[in-house]
C-alpha cells in the first residue's frame, strides 16, 4: 500500500483519537501517514508527529442532528475522501461515521475499541446494517475475535490491543481510596447495592464515584459509607490516587479505561472482560452479587493480598506495551499489503 489514513472525529483529547494518535506516531516511523479529521481545526496540545500530515474537513462535528449530516452529504463527502485517498491506499478509523463516507475502491479497517457485550447489541447491529461494512475489523477484545470467527457474516477479523498514551508505573502504597467510574443508567441498581454492602468505612477507606449521571439516580446510596459524588474529574488523578478501580458498566465497558488503569498498577473490580483475569481483578458474578461483594470486603480488608493485585495488574500490563502493540501493527499491515495486492 502507498500510505494510510486515519480518520478521527476531532483531534481532541478523547481516550480514543489519544490512543489513534500515539499508534500513528509509532507506524509513521514505518508507513506513510495521514490523519483526515472531520472536524475543525482547534487549539490543542496533543502531540502529533511532524512526519504526519492532518487534514481537516472543517465539519461542525458538535452538530447535534450529525447522524442526518452525514446521511444529507455522505456523498460530496465519500468525493472528498476519494480525491485525498487512492486505490493503493488503507484506510483506517475508530468511528462508525467513518463507515457512512469511506469510498468503495478503498480498503477500510474499522477498529472497533468497544467489548463484545456492546458490539453484539441490537443496537449496534442494527447500526451497522445501515453503513458499509468495513474489509476487515481490529478487535481489542479476543474473545470477540474469536466468537465473530464463527460466523460467516465476517469476512476477517484482527485482534490488537491498544496502545495506552500514559507512561506506566508500579505503585504498591495504600491510599485508601476506591474509585468508581458509572455512566450507564442500566448499571445503577447494581452499583447501589454493591457500594451500600461494600465495608467501606469499616475498612478506613474513601470512596469516590465518578459519573455523568445525575444525582437523582443515587438516591438509595448510603452517603454515610464515606461514599462522595463527582461530576467532574480527570481520569489519570483519578487513577493516581486510587488502590482500586470499581467499573460497573456491563455493556459497554471501554478496553482503553482499563488498561490505563492497569498501566497504573490499579486492580479492578468489574464484569467480565477478556482484558482482566482474576488473579488481579474481582470479576462481578451477575448472578451472585453478594460472593463477589464478600471477595471485595475480603480484599479490602487484606492490605498484602491488594498489594499482590496491585503487582499481578502491572505484571499483566505487559500485553499493551509499545513493543508488543507495534509488532502487531506490522504484522497486520504486511497482512493487508497482500490483500491489496490481490484486488
Amino acid at each position: 500500500m502507498k500510505a494510510i489514513y486515519w480518520i478521527l472525529n476531532q483531534l481532541n483529547n478523547d481516550d480514543e483519537v489519544l490512543s489513534a494518535v500515539e499508534t500513528a506516531n509509532i507506524l509513521v516511523q514505518y508507513r506513510t501517514i495521514s490523519l483526515i479529521v472531520l472536524g475543525k481545526k482547534v487549539d490543542n496540545d496533543i502531540n502529533v508527529s511532524p512526519k504526519i500530515s492532518i487534514i481537516y474537513l472543517d465539519i461542525d462535528i458538535e452538530n447535534d442532528e450529525l447522524n442526518n449530516f452525514f446521511k444529507i452529504n455522505r456523498n460530496n463527502l465519500m468525493i472528498r475522501i476519494n480525491e485525498l485517498t487512492t486505490r493503493n491506499d488503507l484506510i483506517i478509523s475508530t468511528s462508525y461515521l467513518s463507515s457512512y463516507i469511506v469510498p468503495k475502491g478503498r480498503r477500510f479497517l474499522y477498529y472497533y475499541l468497544g467489548n463484545m457485550n456492546s458490539f453484539l447489541s441490537f443496537k449496534e447491529m442494527m447500526r451497522r446494517r445501515k453503513l458499509r461494512n468495513p474489509d476487515n475489523y481490529i478487535f481489542s477484545s479476543q474473545e470477540l475475535k474469536t466468537k465473530l470467527e464463527k460466523n460467516k457474516k465476517y469476512r476477517g477479523s484482527y485482534q490488537i490491543y491498544p496502545t495506552n498514551n500514559y507512561y506506566s508505573v508500579l505503585s504498591l502504597n495504600k491510599k485508601n481510596v476506591i474509585s468508581c467510574i458509572i455512566n450507564d443508567v442500566k448499571d445503577i441498581k447494581v452499583t447501589i447495592e454493591f457500594l451500600n454492602k461494600l465495608e467501606i468505612k469499616k475498612n478506613k477507606y474513601q470512596c469516590n464515584i465518578y459519573t455523568n449521571l445525575e444525582k437523582k439516580y443515587f438516591n438509595d446510596l448510603d452517603y454515610s459509607n464515606n461514599i462522595k459524588i463527582f461530576n467532574e474529574y480527570n481520569l489519570i488523578d483519578v487513577l493516581k490516587e486510587s488502590d482500586l478501580l470499581m467499573y460497573f458498566e456491563r455493556y459497554y465497558s471501554h478496553s482503553l479505561l482499563i488498561t490505563k488503569a492497569l498501566s497504573m498498577s490499579i486492580p479492578l473490580i468489574s464484569y467480565k472482560n477478556d482484558l482482566l483475569d482474576d488473579s488481579f481483578s474481582i470479576i462481578i458474578n451477575p448472578k451472585n452479587i453478594d460472593e463477589s461483594i464478600n471477595e471485595c470486603n475480603i480484599l479490602l480488608n487484606k492490605d498484602k493480598r491488594l498489594e499482590k493485585y496491585k503487582q499481578e495488574s502491572f505484571n499483566h500490563y505487559y500485553r499493551y506495551t509499545k513493543n508488543i502493540v507495534t509488532a502487531k501493527w506490522l504484522d497486520i499491515l504486511e497482512i493487508e499489503d497482500k490483500l491489496l495486492s490481490k484486488e
